[in-house]
């Protein structure tokens, strides 16, 4: 009938890998055991095709699964020996997908699907009962990669999982030291699809309370826990496959365990390289810690997708893209969150340390003449509570960094934007010691986009806000990125009961993003920038204290919410308020409550120095007054600490503030660099009376130097407007002998002498 026929030989299937299986038991110093699973083999190769003749290559076995399991008791009397358990699973690989045929004629020959990886299981338990043995217990489990396809069409295998039993380390040895436990699960990576083939999937790997330790009065107790997603399989036109997400928590609650320091990482795996396809996103990486409560000296860290540490390089990386055209993949979230509390307030030393340390996966780069997107950067989120009752107090430390935007090639394409970064760190001192301090330090930095190539567009990088909390005192900074550069926030907030709390903003106390500080008071050493500082949430009063002689600040904008105070103490402050609206009555008003009737203690703006010295007050200045009498730069706002009557805020009381005073002498509507010193609007007698005080003073108190005519100017002034009461006791006594003379001078004219 004219119709051709073929006959189909397919490769044969590789077989799977055997299962293995390995348990350990011993009453001595210890044991170990391992298993590992066999590999699947290779599916076979399609034979060579003819005109009549289609071949298919066969499947990848699947690789053999594993388990392990460890156990001691020691009841023997060592000299200080040291026991351990160690029990290692590793899940066997899967086969790699045998090639079709070659067709001269008829339709395209098919390759042959990779196997999946084996999976892993381990658990190993230890006990000690002898006093002075310290112990080591270990398990890890590594599922098997799945094996590549092949051909036209083949999918790669999916990634082994990696799961771990409990792990027990129990040691009721009184002094027993250096104790440690192991735990980690690394899931399989999948295999590389073929042609259209799909990329096989990384295997999730969940880690929840693996490790399991006491001991009676045992000291010196280490344990780190560890899960890790499978990378993804790339794909050459297919759909790449979905990386494997990562897991670790660990909670540990122990009355019985002192010098106790605990390591919990998750690193999400990351996306094969592909081509002519879109890249598959990282995984999101979740690592937690919690520790209630402990005797002392407790060291909390959790890490998720720490670059330092990672077990690869991919930590979450979206796919790369490196032949034809496709869109890289974005990178994967990472969530790191670290919590202790010790109530040891009757132990010699309690330190409370708590580490959280996230990194957003990095975005996926065109490379080697591709053309696509790159990948946006992952987010990232690290949360650190620390709580003590001893008198060495708690730490709390949170670092979370964004992914970087991948590299973006070609016209019309751009690089992926980087990931934005929130770290959040809370410490609590609650014992009754001087020197127990509680110390909050975060810092966040948004993710860079990398450099496009190829007439690409640039990205833009992330934003950042960080946090921290020490004794109910909470600073926290929020930051944009400058163009393709990630924004970074940097605070800390330092608690104690002698000194109150003190709050910092990078490392000098510079801020170019949104400061905001809550709480009940809280000390910084001045703040410059070109940022913007609020204080109070409008709920709850704060006070936050300019720490003395801390000199100039500068900021572009103030904000004091209701009920709040900012205590400039014997310093100034700048408000570079720029091309926006001049905020002089926000300032006059906050200005104006914290006078509370010159007592320089209300809420806004007031000076703890100016309440203590009745000769000071706080000036203000703006450049937009008329004539501008403090020559500040131009959008600028001065406040500072200085003596009544120095209108021009130089710091001198002279003729110059005199000369302000008296042309505005009576009239209304008037501020401190007109001679309004009291704030109520009108320059009067009582404003007179506080630069009369005050005239040839410095700012540190001390006389200076002015001519006779300037304080003949004062008297006359003084003896036009019946103010001579306010007038100081020297220009007096200069009044008094300048009217005897002139009254010597007339009577001697009227003798005729």
């Amino acid at each position: 009938n004219g119709m051709i026929q073929y006959v189909v030989t397919p490769g044969g299937n590789g077989e799977d890998g055997g299962a293995a299986n390995s348990s350990a038991q011993s009453t001595d110093e210890g044991n170990t055991s391992d298993s590992t699973g066999g590999n699947g083999g290779n599916g076979g190769n399609g034979a060579a095709a003819s005109p009549d003749n289609v071949s298919l290559g066969g499947n990848g076995g699947e690789g053999g699964n594993a388990t392990a399991d460890a156990e001691d008791t020691d009841f023997v009397t060592l000299d200080y020996g040291t026991i351990w358990d160690d029990a290692g699973a590793y899940g066997g690989n899967g086969g790699n997908g045998g090639v079709g045929g070659s067709l001269h004629l008829g339709p395209t020959a098919k390759g042959g699907n990779g196997g999946d990886g084996g999976s892993a299981s381990a658990t190993a338990d230890g006990y000690n009962g002898y006093p002075t043995q310290g112990m080591q217990v270990g398990a890890g489990a590594y599922g098997g990669n799945g094996g590549n396809g092949a051909g036209s069409d083949g999918t790669g295998g999916r990634g082994g999982v990696a799961s771990l039993g409990e792990i027990n380390a129990y040691n009721e040895g009184t002094g027993g030291l250096n104790n440690s436990v192991l735990a980690e699960a690394f899931g399989g990576s999948g295999g590389h699809g073929s042609g259209t083939g799909f990329g096989g999937d990384g295997a999730n790997t969940t880690v929840n309370n693996a490790v399991n330790i006491a001991g009676y009065g045992a000291q010196d107790f280490s344990a780190d826990q560890i899960a890790a997603g499978g990378d993804s399989g790339g794909s050459n036109s297919g759909y790449a496959g979905v990386a494997g997400s990562a897991t670790s928590s660990l909670s540990i609650s122990s009355e019985d365990v002192r010098d106790l320091s605990v390591t919990v990482s998750a690193y999400g795996g990351g996306g094969g390289t592909s081509e002519n396809t879109t890249g598959a996103a990282g995984a999101r990486a979740n690592a937690t810690v919690n520790i209630s409560p402990a005797l002392a000296n407790i060291d909390a860290e959790a890490d998720a997708n720490d670059n330092a540490s990672g077990p690869d390089s991919s930590n979450g990386k979206g796919s790369d893209i490196d032949s034809g055209t496709g869109n890289a993949g974005a990178g994967g979230l990472g969530t790191a969150s670290a919590t202790a509390i010790s109530d040891s307030y009757y132990q010699n030393t309690s330190t409370v340390i708590c580490t959280a340390l996230a990194n957003g996966g990095a975005g996926g780069n065109v490379i080697d003449g591709a053309v696509g997107n790159g990948g946006a950067g992952g987010t990232s989120n690290a949360t650190a509570n620390s709580t003590s009752q001893g008198p060495d107090g708690g730490q709390a430390t949170a670092m979370a960094t964004g992914g970087d935007g991948g590299s973006g090639a070609g016209s019309g394409n751009v690089s992926g934007n980087g990931g934005s970064a929130t770290a959040a760190a809370t410490a609590n001192e609650t014992s009754s010691y001087n020197s127990g301090i509680a110390q909050a330090t975060a810092t966040a930095t948004g993710g860079n986009s990398d450099l496009p190539t190829s007439s690409a567009g640039a990205g833009t990088g992330g934003s950042a806000s960080a946090s921290a909390t020490a004794n109910g005192v909470t600073i926290l900074q929020a930051t944009n990125r400058t163009g393709a550069t990630g924004g970074v926030a940097s605070v800390s907030s330092v608690w104690s009961l002698a000194g109150g709390a003190t709050v910092t903003v990078g490392a000098s106390n510079v801020n170019n993003g949104s400061v905001t500080v809550t709480g009940p008071a809280a000390f910084i050493a001045g703040v410059t920038g070109t940022g913007n500082l609020t204080i109070g949430n409008g709920a709850t009063a704060t006070t936050l204290r300019l720490t003395p002689n801390s000199g100039a600040s500068s900021q572009s904008a103030l904000i004091v919410n209701s009920g709040s105070t900012l205590d400039i103490a014997n310093n100034h402050l700048f408000i570079n308020y720029g091309s926006g609206a001049d905020p002089a009555s926000t300032i006059l008003g906050y200005l104006k409550s914290g006078y509370n009737g010159g007592g320089w203690n209300g809420p806004g703006i007031d000076s703890s120095s100016a309440a203590a010295n009745s000769r000071y007050g706080v000036g203000y200045a703006d450049s937009a007054a008329a004539g501008n009498p403090a020559g500040l730069s131009s959008h600028q706002i001065e406040v500072k600490y200085t003596l009544y009557g120095d209108s021009n805020l130089d710091g001198v009381v002279n003729s110059i503030d005199f000369g302000n005073l008296a042309s505005n002498f009576g009239k209304s509507g008037k501020v401190w660099d007109q001679g309004d010193f009291n704030y109520d609007g009108v320059v009067n007698s009582i404003d007179f009376g506080l630069l009369a005080a005050n005239f040839g003073k410095s700012a540190s108190g001390a006389d200076v130097a002015l001519s006779s005519s300037d304080w003949e100017a004062l008297d006359a002034f003084a003896a036009a407007n019946g103010l001579m009461a306010d007038v100081p006791e020297p220009a007096t006594s200069s009044l008094l002998l300048f009217a005897f003379a002139g009254a010597l001078v007339g009577r001697r004219r009227r003798a005729g002498l």
